[in-house]
């Protein structure tokens, strides 16, 4: 996979300047590798929660369990953003490097009116012949379904009501929600009811899991395409490339300083203290979702992976695996937080504005509760960045060119969530006295 990965990006550049001739095949070929692997994750992700308490003897370890993978979250939730706000203060990043006139480009989010004014970063196609040129500005609209959503709205959205519909549509809190139910009143059944049942899911779930060995053996052809195809229309204008860059590479660099700071040795530092593994072996059992995570920035790709990993790999039991490593993929965003965290006082320092201890702790609450509860929708990192930098009274007119080097941010801080996901998973099962394989 890593070989597959450094070859898309070199045959991206290589061949950038005839991306219109094999863009569309490249882009056909890591589309049915991502569709194929998404195409597993709710069966995975409900047969495998399912199993995992309707399995379980005695539900007080269960609710142990629950308890110690939400304190995981917790703490390495508030870990990362106070790494992102340290990191950022002591690089100063905004101080006297960003140089672009910003009013020029006229790039702002009204998150009142929900109107959005974009610096394009690549050409657009409209209705097939018309070409909207790179660097045009652009008035849109963000539908009011993007707006974040307060506490008990998101509480609320957790309780399907329409089940099916959640599972067509790939709500997966839902899902998990109604697959945790399910398996806790498998339980209380008759005992031969309770052992048929468990015997079908059982059959199931081994059905998905041969399924999922099968689609991962193509995962380095379709890292290859993905990558190709992402290099080789970023790399077709080489000007604009460095541009941008230039505008935003200090920024990024700290953002790549932080997240290696949480994910190189803080989780690392935890995994060898309170898993008693050794973290290198660890990374060495889980290299493949994390090149997955990497090159798709979709941690619910790499989902798949590190829940096998997870058992076969490391050994740990069917009932945390298939309990922490879902509700990590939804709640553990650490990566997003350090990058909303990074962001906002980037804006501040390029603005000129010094924010106090205060504002700077009040930055490290409002971005873990922002972050959780923003909506699983297109563009909701640019929602949360905007709410924000209201909240720190701040100018939002970063935010398109924010997106233009999304990118540059988005896999490894994506990478860093799938990492923490399978940190998660081995700490909570050492916690419950399990022998683990590494």
């Amino acid at each position: 996979m890593c070989i597959a990965l450094v070859l898309g990006a070199v045959c991206g550049f290589a061949f950038c300047d005839s991306v219109g001739v094999w863009g569309d095949f490249i882009d056909g070929v890591g589309e049915i590798f991502l569709r194929a692997i998404n195409m597993i994750v709710i069966p995975l992700v409900f047969l495998s929660t399912v199993l995992g308490i309707s399995t379980v003897a005695d539900t007080k370890s269960m609710g142990r369990v629950a308890l110690k993978t939400f304190l995981y979250f917790a703490v390495t939730a508030i870990m990362a953003a106070i790494v992102g706000v340290l990191v950022t203060n002591l690089l100063r990043p905004g101080y006297n490097t960003h140089k672009v006139d910003v009013s020029a480009e006229e790039t702002y989010v009204d998150s009142g009116a929900g109107t959005v004014n974009l610096l394009l970063a690549e050409d657009v196609v409209v209705d097939g012949n018309i070409v909207v040129p790179q660097g045009t500005v652009v008035k849109t609209t963000v539908d009011n379904a993007a707006e974040p959503s307060t506490l008990m709205d998101r509480i609320v959205d957790i309780v399907p009501d329409n089940i099916f519909e959640a599972f067509s549509t790939g709500n997966i809190l839902p899902i998990i929600f109604f697959s945790l139910l399910l398996g806790y009143f498998i339980t209380k059944i008759h005992t031969d009811r309770q052992k048929t049942i468990n015997n079908l899911f059982e059959a199931l779930n081994d059905v998905i899991m041969s399924l999922t060995n099968f689609i991962v053996r193509f995962a380095p052809v379709g890292i290859f395409a993905v990558v190709m195809l992402l290099v080789g229309r970023q790399a077709s204008d080489v000007s604009a490339l460095k541009e941008c860059f230039k505008s935003f590479a200090f920024f990024v660099l700290v953002v790549w300083i932080s997240l290696i700071v949480m994910g190189g040795i803080l989780l690392p530092v935890m995994v060898g203290i309170m898993a008693k593994v050794s973290p290198l072996k660890h990374l060495k059992q889980i290299y493949s979702a994390l090149m997955v995570a990497f090159s798709t920035s979709s941690s619910y790709s790499a989902l798949p992976l590190i829940i096998t990993d997870a058992r076969e790999k490391m050994g740990v039991s069917n009932n945390i695996a298939s309990f922490t490593v879902p509700l990590g993929i939804t709640f553990n965003k650490i990566g997003t937080i350090v990058y909303e965290c990074v962001a906002v006082i980037f804006v501040a320092q390029a603005v000129g504005v010094d924010l106090t201890a205060a504002q700077q702790m009040s930055l490290i609450g409002a971005s873990i509760v922002t972050v959780l509860g923003a909506p699983s929708v297109p563009m909701a990192g640019v929602v949360v960045l905007t709410m924000l930098l209201t909240a720190m009274d701040l100018p939002t007119d970063y935010i398109g060119m924010f997106m233009v080097v999304d990118i540059l941010c988005d896999m490894p801080k994506t990478l860093l969530n799938a990492y923490s996901v399978s940190c998660s998973a081995i700490i909570v099962a050492r916690s419950e006295g399990e022998v683990l394989k590494i």
